[in-house]
């Protein structure tokens, strides 16, 4: 019943027609089937170099995600690890959500979701808590918030490659830190989550600043140091807009990945980052691939 429900659901979404008519049934059994499911997860997604697709930010925009699905392929011929920001901000927050988790409730193995700041009580602000009152009522908010405080924070691939939503903090020193945190729980005002959740790579800092949303900035060296501690080939993060759909910071140590074009008035490129076995005893090769809102602009980058 509930996984002929959810296919169900995933077909309407499917058609890329918004809304796409989703029942207040429907959406009661992906979130709760998606809870039970996130819930098995630790709170750190140890990850293999088999290739998957990284993407960041979606903020509501099912037409880009379907381009990426479209592109790139489906679940689950084609893995991918999501950085997290699936609502707000965009017209389909819901279908967006609710795509992901029933692929992820589906194909648990191919499709990994981890927590952006933006799952969490701000969608009272930015838009998703109107849409589901407009879609279907102001209960469904409270189911995708209880889904929301059971997705992972982090996730490492082939011990090499640290991704998350918005980066450091100075309360992470070990990788093993990460394996700790409880869940479900919701986003906290300040401390290691939200550093996580929030935190930014900051231009000509050394070491620390405050940042937004009760987070810090970091530097340079904070990166370097970091990686060198942990063996880090890469760390991988979204959370922010950046012009060319991508930015690396820290002689390449740190990449923000951003994977809607056009978004809250910018002209700006997008992009999703792949991940392959490398060649090499260790480590994994990966490579950028650009787009803008009608086609692939550059194919493939190695990094």
């Amino acid at each position: 019943m509930q996984g002929g429900c959810i296919r169900q659901a995933v077909g309407k979404i499917l058609q890329g027609r918004t809304p796409a008519g989703l029942t207040e049934e429907e959406v009661m059994h992906i979130t709760q089937a998606g809870r039970d499911k996130l819930i098995l997860e630790d709170s750190l997604i140890r990850l293999d170099a088999s290739p998957r697709m990284i993407v960041g930010d979606i903020h509501g925009h099912l037409d880009t995600l379907l381009y990426i699905f479209d592109t790139f392929g489906y679940p689950p011929d084609k893995r991918y690890l999501f950085l997290g920001d699936y609502v707000d901000r965009g017209p389909d927050g819901l279908e967006c959500m609710c795509l992901l988790v029933s692929y992820k409730v589906l194909f648990p193995d191919t499709v990994h979701l981890l927590r952006g700041n933006h799952e969490s009580t701000i969608t009272h602000y930015y838009g998703f808590y109107d849409e589901c009152a407009r879609k279907l009522n102001k209960q469904a908010h409270l189911h995708f918030l209880c889904l929301f405080d059971t997705l992972p924070y982090a996730a490492l691939i082939s011990n090499s490659v640290l991704c998350m939503h918005g980066g450091l903090s100075p309360d992470l020193r070990a990788i093993a830190d990460l394996e700790r945190l409880p869940r479900p729980a919701p986003i906290p005002d300040q401390g290691l989550v939200t550093d996580l959740m929030w935190s930014d790579p900051e231009p000509g800092l050394t070491g620390w600043a405050i940042g937004r949303g009760g987070a810090y900035t970091y530097g340079e060296n904070v990166v370097e140091r970091f990686c060198r501690t942990n063996s880090l080939q890469l760390i991988v993060r979204a959370h922010q807009i950046v012009d060319a759909g991508y930015e690396f910071f820290a002689n390449k140590k740190l990449i923000t990945v951003y994977s809607t074009p056009n978004h809250c008035e910018r002209e700006n490129k997008a992009s999703v980052l792949c991940v392959e076995p490398s060649e090499e005893a260790e480590g994994v090769t990966l490579s950028l691939r650009v787009y803008n809102n009608t086609h692939v602009l550059r194919n493939k980058t190695t990094i």
